[in-house]
């Protein structure tokens, strides 16, 4: 039997609450620092709850162009900037590579708390009114296939969602496709939960912090772009 390829990871990228890159979320968790705080999302006068871990200072025109900026979720966009960051650590010229052996697998559950706002803007201003893009802004597997599409990655691509373990299955099930039908593989986790609906539904669920004073609480409602590993294979 023919000995297993290693296989590596070869660039990172992170836009996270404690940094918009793998240096600067890297050195708050060595710091110990707390991104959560007051949220600045949605006014929380109504709720117990006022404290969440917010990605702070993301401006996705410095990632991607206007266009694909007002054509992509929050979701979507965290998912290209930390992705291109990794492609970059990885030195990875697209021109000099196969890109259909170049796969693609992000860990999300998309953008559905815009359905629950297109929603409201239907019942208020009609079905004419509803974003023409809503599906390719919700569905999970289309952050996926614009992050694809963005870089050129024409290899295998598909969505998947286990909860919080999401991240690291994306990485754990694309070892068999590296190993059978692809060179490298863009994989990550990401999550957009600091949505008015998305507390909501996990208030609702008695899943909160009582706690007033942010920095020592730890609260489920988080956003987040975990570490996006391009992973490649390479000989023992």
């Amino acid at each position: 039997m023919a000995e297993k390829r290693t296989i590596v990871v070869t660039g990172m990228g992170a836009i996270t609450p404690l940094g918009l890159s793998v240096d600067e979320h890297w050195k708050g968790l060595i710091a110990g620092k707390s991104a959560i705080g007051p949220i600045t999302r949605f006014d929380t006068e109504k709720y117990p709850v006022k404290v969440a871990a917010e990605v702070k200072g993301f401006d996705p025109e410095n990632y991607m162009d206007i266009k694909r900026v007002d054509r992509t979720s929050l979701c979507t966009q965290y998912c290209i900037a930390a992705t291109g960051m990794a492609l970059k650590a990885a030195r990875l010229d697209i021109n000099k590579v196969k890109p259909e052996r170049i796969g693609t697998v992000i860990a999300t559950s998309g953008s559905m708390d815009m359905l629950i706002d297109e929603g409201e803007v239907l019942n208020r201003r009609g079905p004419m009114r509803i974003n023409p893009l809503l599906i390719s802004k919700i569905s999970p597997s289309m952050v996926s296939a614009i992050t694809a599409l963005e870089f050129g990655l024409k290899g295998p691509n598909s969505s998947l969602n286990s909860a919080c373990a999401s991240g690291n299955d994306a990485i754990g099930l694309r070892e068999p496709g590296i190993r059978n039908n692809c060179d490298l593989h863009a994989t990550c986790g990401m999550s957009v939960t600091i949505s008015e609906s998305a507390f909501n539904a996990i208030f609702r669920s008695d899943q909160w912090s009582n706690s007033i004073v942010p920095s020592c609480c730890s609260t489920r409602f988080y956003e987040r772009n975990t570490i996006c590993p391009i992973c490649n294979m390479r000989e023992h």
